[in-house]
């Protein structure tokens, strides 16, 4: 029996595998354009080792050029590891990324195991397509995906109490993805706040292991010390500024999830708001917590409860936090509903009282099936609107060949500079990765840049609402011109297509700018 049970979780495993590596090689690029980024950062630690690669040099002009630092050192050395799969490192990538994703299934069951959830593989089937954002999300090439896997192992670490695996676990999180340690050190810390059936000398001794275990990885990183100002710009600085209201320009993943976390995560939603009421309903949480002073049936609920709601809340106020609040919603409604699958038998239902619900089964399982079918949609349109692997390919090539090496190329936007980066790092950038890192390397810089990039506007502050409306008025091409060879020390504009009111600015000023390189993609402007 003990086989058969372990051939059914293993081909389970095996067929989420399958649906992830069906979605991921369904198309030719990578759906998220740091991705680009991660793979030449590994392409360029393989060939050329830590020295090439250890100053960042290829950004001039963010908090990287003060304070070098990889935040996903471990992640690129286990990039290059996989190029050995595939002389195509994208390819190389993406069966590194199918692997991690499913280990993330792979952990979350063996935590249901050890936890004696009822009916594993139905949670298990809940988390794969049960959010059509988180199961996009999946698929990105990135070092987030193992932030999920630390930070389930730690909750089931602190739970059982494991010394050396807790302090192993957020050792080897500093190492491979250190921005996200925080976010284990959070779940850790909850999860022994209620642990009450240990004294709080061993829960002190648990949680200082999580934490000793964490810095030990950052000190021994080869970027120590600067890898400790890099977590404060990324942890802080970066949602600092977009909770504060002002705008950077930053990515989606910044910013509030709005509707898309009720429609994209509805089932998810609906099912852990659900064992939320029913919990409480029934008096299972709060009220027995009261009464119990052991504690010891109801502290994995509780923690699992603080830290789903915790997440849900980061998560409408900045997106990527559903990649944390999805397993750890299913895994709470999970124990929630322990007790009444528990009692509940199918057969039984099935013999008994199906006819009496049947119309009430019939919808509810319709009504779950056209949410997955429409998850299932859109994870997959969400995939097939990424951007052409192609893209400023042709571009890139030529910025090679027609401009000197480590020369800088004044590019208008931050998230350019992956796929540049990626065709070409015969040449320096501005900033990637995140606009924050230039805000914080220079504020007056910053706007500068922006609002050339917006407007074709020289000013070292927000621009006023006249000035955005009627920005013509306000253009100088000579200062521009000027501004971007002193300030940025470049003479090569790199300008998206849909940059209209730039290249406008650009065309209509042939005395300070010619067109050098023009494609459907972009064009490419030299400062005479």
């Amino acid at each position: 029996m003990g086989k058969k049970i372990n051939f059914k979780y293993i081909a389970f495993l095996s067929l989420i595998a399958l649906g992830l590596a069906l979605l991921q090689f369904s198309f030719s690029g990578v759906t998220d354009p740091d991705s680009y980024y991660h793979i030449k950062f590994s392409e360029v630690l393989s060939s050329q080792g830590w020295s090439a690669v250890s100053k960042l040099p290829w950004v001039e002009f963010s908090v990287w050029k003060n304070f070098p630092a990889d935040l996903s050192l471990g992640y690129h050395y286990l990039l290059t590891a996989f190029f050995n799969f595939s002389s195509d490192p994208i390819i190389a990538a993406k069966i590194l990324g199918v692997f991690v994703s499913s280990v993330v299934f792979a952990v979350f069951l063996a935590i249901l195991l050890r936890l004696k959830i009822r009916q594993p593989l139905f949670w298990l089937f809940l988390l794969f397509l049960g959010s059509s954002v988180f199961l996009y999300r999946l698929i990105i090439i990135r070092p987030v995906i193992f932030s999920i896997i630390f930070l389930l192992l730690g909750f089931l670490f602190a739970f059982e109490k494991r010394r050396r695996a807790l302090c192993l676990t957020a050792f080897f999180h500093s190492l491979i993805h250190a921005s996200t340690v925080p976010f284990l050190i959070f779940v850790v810390a909850i999860v022994l706040f209620f642990k009450k059936d240990i004294p709080i000398k061993k829960r002190l001794f648990l949680f200082f292991s999580c934490v000793g275990g964490a810095f030990l990885g950052l000190i021994l990183r080869p970027d120590f010390p600067f890898i400790f100002y890099q977590l404060v710009f990324q942890d802080w600085y970066v949602l600092f500024y977009q909770w504060q209201g002002l705008d950077l320009g930053q990515g989606k993943e910044i910013h509030s999830s709005g509707l898309d976390l009720y429609s994209s995560s509805f089932l998810v939603l609906l099912i852990f708001l659900s064992a939320i009421f029913a919990s409480v309903n029934n008096k299972w949480i709060f009220f027995k917590l009261k009464l119990n002073k052991n504690y010891a049936d109801f502290s994995p609920c509780v923690p699992l409860l603080i830290i789903s709601l915790t997440f849900l809340l980061f998560s409408v106020l900045s997106f990527r936090f559903i990649d944390y609040w999805t397993p750890f919603a299913v895994l709470f409604a999970a124990l929630a509903a322990k007790p009444f699958f528990e009692q509940f038998d199918i057969r039984v239902f099935l013999r008994n009282d199906f006819k009496k619900y049947r119309k009430i089964a019939v919808f509810v399982s319709l009504f779950i099936i056209l949410l997955i079918v429409k998850n299932i949609i859109g994870a997959y349109s969400s995939v097939k609107a990424t951007e052409l692997l192609e893209k400023f390919q042709a571009a890139s090539i030529w910025l090679k060949e027609n401009t000197p090496e480590n020369s800088v190329i004044f590019h208008t936007d931050w998230d350019d500079f992956p796929k540049l980066f990626y065709y070409n790092d015969h040449n320096r950038y501005l900033v990637g990765l995140d606009p924050t890192f230039m805000y914080e390397y220079d504020k007056n810089l910053y706007w500068f840049w922006r609002n050339i990039s917006d407007y074709g506007i020289v000013s070292d502050r927000p621009l006023l609402a006249e000035e955005k409306e009627n920005y013509k008025k306000f253009q100088n091409p000579e200062a521009a011109a000027q501004a971007i060879n002193n300030k940025f020390n470049s003479n090569v504009i790199f300008v998206p297509k849909e940059r209209a009111t730039l290249n406008e600015f650009l065309l209509n000023n042939p005395d300070q700018f010619g067109k050098a390189y023009e494609d459907q993609w972009a064009d490419i402007y030299k400062i005479k």
